[in-house]
C-alpha cells in the first residue's frame, strides 16, 4: 500500500465460522516496502520506518491485555535486516463474524508527513486462543 494524501487505504475481509464467546488471536507482519527492496542498514528502532497503519477487527471484544505491535530486527536473515511490526491481536467473539481491517494510515489520527511510504503486510493467521 502506497500511503495518499486523498486518505488512506483498507483492505478487508470478513472473518466467518467464528463461535461466540471463544477467544482467537490473529497475528500479521507488517514493513516497509522500501526497506525490503533497497535496504539499508538501520541499527535501531529511531532510524527505521514506522508503522503509521491501523489493524482493526469490527464486531468483537479485543482483549487489550494480551493484544500488542511490537516491532523488531529480522537478524540474521536478510543480510542487511529489516524492521518488521508483529500485531498480536487476541479477541473474543460476539457472533459468528466480524470485520478484519488493515489500512496503511490510522484515519482517526491527523496525517503525518509520511505520504508516499509504501508499507507490506504479509502473514496474516487467525486460529483459536486457548486460556
Amino acid at each position: 500500500m502506497k500511503r495518499s494524501s486523498k486518505g488512506p487505504n483498507t483492505s478487508s475481509q470478513t472473518i466467518k465460522d467464528l463461535q461466540p464467546g471463544r477467544l482467537y488471536s490473529l497475528k500479521m507482519f507488517s514493513c516497509d516496502y522500501q526497506d525490503l527492496v533497497n535496504p539499508k542498514e538501520k541499527k535501531n528502532r529511531d532510524e527505521a520506518n514506522p508503522f503509521y497503519g491501523k489493524v482493526s477487527i469490527d464486531g468483537v471484544e479485543i482483549d487489550t491485555e494480551r493484544s500488542f505491535n511490537e516491532a523488531y530486527l529480522s537478524s540474521p536473515e536478510p543480510p542487511i535486516p529489516v524492521w518488521i511490526t508483529y500485531h498480536w491481536i487476541v479477541f473474543r467473539a460476539k457472533s459468528t463474524t466480524a470485520q478484519f481491517t488493515m489500512s496503511d494510515w490510522d484515519s482517526s489520527q491527523p496525517p503525518t508527513a509520511t505520504f508516499g511510504q509504501e508499507q507490506t503486510f504479509n502473514f496474516l493467521e487467525l486460529e483459536p486462543y486457548h486460556e
